[in-house]
């Protein structure tokens, strides 16, 4: 079975599952823990039972076990294979929808906050906007082209130092 991916408190984890039944058997850096959710909110690690609580926010998970918070977020392998080939500064879909208008083309410098993109779902338009200054790399998808949520949509690079 393939490792899943996850980000705790900014570090990254592969884990395993080993076994669902009777109990979830999960191998994290070659340790394998026991872990069973109790149904009056506990959760028992190893046959230690916590207190536990979950909230959360968007993709992320915010768990607070033994008065200890920890953030964890699940790293999608598809949208890291997505990053690798648009590089980590691609501005990307919050939702599926279409392309409305294309404010900035290839070669363009920009500054964080400037739209770039404004997009459509279900007939509310979104700002896509530059996150950092930079150049604007590649336009990924032309006014009336559709996309799905995370799809990139344009590349920043490095500004120019001219």
């Amino acid at each position: 079975m393939s490792a899943l991916r996850f980000s705790m408190n900014g570090q990254i984890y592969d884990v395993t599952i080993v076994a669902r039944r009777p109990e979830l058997v999960l191998d994290i850096g070659g340790r394998h823990y026991r872990a069973l959710e109790n149904v009056d909110g506990s959760i028992e690690i190893d046959g230690q039972v916590l207190a536990f609580e979950r909230a959360m926010d968007g993709d992320v998970a915010h768990l607070c076990m033994a008065g200890q918070t920890t953030k964890v977020a699940y790293l999608d392998p598809a949208a890291g294979a997505a990053d690798e080939a648009h590089g980590a500064d691609a501005i990307r879909a919050t939702m599926p929808g279409t392309v409305v208008q294309v404010h900035a083309q290839a070669g363009d410098k920009v500054s964080a906050g400037d739209v770039v993109v404004t997009i459509e779902s279900m007939k509310l338009q979104s700002r896509m906007t530059a996150a950092r200054d930079g150049v604007v790399g590649e336009i990924l998808k032309a006014e009336g082209e559709t996309f799905d949520k995370g799809e990139a949509l344009a590349v920043l690079v490095t500004k120019d130092d001219d």
